[in-house]
């Protein structure tokens, strides 16, 4: 290549040479000539740049040979980084997966405590536990009931009313009265507490409804969650990652982060329903505190106070 170069080279100034030599047998005016020759030699300088950096293509192409190889290389060092790292994110999704399952065997015992009766009152008898006797709804009141594992699995379950005890529906509010006798202060008041309360009921039945409609679904997403954590945590899959070539590596990537991309959203959503959460509950301490206002208003006035 470099003989290449050298012959090329000299082909070119022999070039330059002889044009030279033909510009010199001919009478023309000096600028003419001058800016002749300036031509001539940025043709020769890019020229030779040009033949310099073919010559260097054996070098370029060693590089782009061993960043493929790099790419492609399998990590066989068991004390780098990336196989501890692999260990930790399997111990982590298995220790994850283990915790959950854990809690949910916790929850039978919790609901017993609670009711302060022995544990062994959800399942003896077996075809008719005494916890239906002395609480026939139980399972209305446990939260485990929503994940379908109710605490006593011969009762009847319903996750449906389960949000309705958590999130206030079945507490009873008079509703107002078209033909009540009070002053328009006190009904416009109780019209007030009246629909601020079953507004905010309202807005709790609607966030818990969403746990009613997954078990009415077979908790397929707690499922699929679950199943996805497992795979994404799998020792197996993750050592894959180390040795697959790496256009698998990055579909899978790609993959996960267009996954990412929809958990975002979905956390994006649970935020603004917390916070919608956080101004009704301002609410509702504005309205309890309204007694206490009217006491220092009846006192400020000198009047005696009103409820």
């Amino acid at each position: 290549m470099r003989f290449i170069t050298k012959i090329l080279h000299a082909a070119l100034l022999n070039l330059v040479v002889f044009t030279v030599a033909e510009a010199q047998t001919v009478p023309i005016p000096g600028t003419y000539y001058t800016s002749t020759m300036s031509y001539l030699q940025q043709i020769a300088n890019n020229t030779y740049n040009t033949l310099v950096a073919v010559n260097n293509i054996p070098a370029y192409l060693n590089t782009v040979t061993q960043m493929a190889l790099s790419w492609l290389a399998v990590e066989t060092d068991s004390s780098s980084f990336i196989p501890q790292t692999q260990q930790s994110f399997a111990s982590l999704g298995y220790w994850s997966t283990q915790d959950i399952t854990t809690q949910n065997a916790m929850q039978q015992q919790l609901v017993a405590d609670m009711l302060r009766v022995p544990v062994s009152d959800f399942t003896n008898p077996a075809d008719k536990p005494e916890i239906l006797n002395l609480f026939p709804t139980v399972n209305d009141i446990a939260y485990a009931t929503v994940l379908g594992i109710p605490p006593a699995p011969k009762g009847s379950s319903s996750a449906y009313n389960y949000i309705k005890n958590a999130s206030g529906v079945n507490i009873y509010h008079v509703m107002p009265g078209l033909n009540w006798t009070g002053t328009k202060t006190d009904k416009d008041k109780y019209s007030a507490y009246y629909n601020t309360i079953t507004s905010v009921t309202s807005y709790n039945g609607y966030i818990l409804s969403q746990l009613a409609a997954e078990n009415q679904n077979g908790n397929q997403l707690s499922a699929l969650q679950s199943q996805l954590i497992n795979q994404a945590s799998n020792s197996t899959w993750l050592a894959q990652m180390s040795t697959e070539d790496l256009g698998k590596v990055l579909r899978d990537i790609l993959l996960f982060q267009s996954q990412s991309y929809v958990l975002l959203t979905q956390l994006v959503q649970t935020e603004k329903q917390i916070l919608a959460a956080h101004a009704m509950t301002n609410s509702l301490l504005l309205l309890y505190g309204q007694m206490n206002e009217s006491q220092l208003v009846s006192k400020a006035q000198g009047v005696q106070p009103r409820v």
